[in-house]
């Protein structure tokens, strides 16, 4: 009887937070959110994220009055602690079929084409997609959404990155023939390596990505729910739009 007596309790809480939209974290808990090396929508700045995505994110907390904190990490590293523990986050999470029942969703924060890049003067003809399954190598950012599409093709030539810098860098030093990041990429890491975006030639769209905030499933209802409220907020009163003026200027939020 006491442990009945304890689920109703505990029930009958959750049911009051949801329809106050307070978020039931335990006292003392935060969110813990993971976010990449991924200019410039996330990047790391004196120790501290910074970006479109983490400024994005920050409001959303700051809206929903959740405590959360912001780590830049490896994102095959975030990616599988928020399959696993809860009250995480993963941001910018492209949705995909074979992510969908993994976390739980707040967006679209982020909408972006998953490209094909060749090295100019020296890239294979790729008129289909199974055309760069011949390459020697295609390097790709490990556990992104574009190494999900690519083994679920039968790829068997992926050679795994930690981040699209890295990507890029052994596409201009030809040590392989293709790379697979995402268009919004490309100048800002370019730029990094001190090269030419020019020398890096889009040669095949391999999909079209809305990015987002990526809860794990152990994420209270109510938490999940105020963060897409705050969300909408910042749609209806211009925040968000304002948020891409700074980071993406001339590029529409999704």
């Amino acid at each position: 009887m006491a442990g009945r007596s304890l689920m109703r309790r505990i029930a009958i809480l959750a049911i009051v937070c949801l329809l106050l939209r307070v978020p039931c974290l335990a006292k003392g808990e935060q969110l813990t959110l993971f976010t990449e090396e991924y200019p410039p929508i996330n990047y790391s700045e004196a120790g501290r994220a910074s970006g479109l995505g983490s400024a994005i994110v920050s409001e959303i907390m700051r809206r929903a009055g959740i405590q959360a904190s912001i780590e830049v990490v490896p994102w095959a590293r975030g990616y599988r602690t928020v399959l696993t523990t809860p009250n995480t986050g993963l941001f910018v999470t492209a949705r995909t079929p074979q992510r969908e029942a993994a976390f739980r969703w707040v967006g679209p924060l982020v909408r972006t084409q998953g490209m094909l890049y060749g090295r100019r003067g020296d890239f294979p003809l790729i008129s289909v997609l199974e055309d760069a399954a011949k390459v020697d190598k295609l390097a790709v950012p490990r556990d992104w959404y574009l190494q999900q599409i690519l083994e679920n093709a039968g790829f068997k030539n992926l050679h795994f990155v930690v981040t699209p810098l890295k990507a890029l860098q052994l596409l201009h030093l030809g040590r392989v023939a293709l790379v697979a990041i995402d268009d919004v990429n490309l100048e800002v890491t370019a730029r990094e390596l001190s090269v030419d975006a020019s020398e890096f030639v889009p040669l095949y769209r391999v999909a079209e990505s809305h990015h987002y905030l990526a809860l794990s499933l152990g994420t209270p209802e109510p938490v999940v729910q105020a963060c897409r409220k705050a969300l909408e907020t910042m749609k209806a009163d211009g925040t968000l739009a304002q948020l891409y003026r700074r980071w993406l200027p001339g590029v529409a939020p999704p």
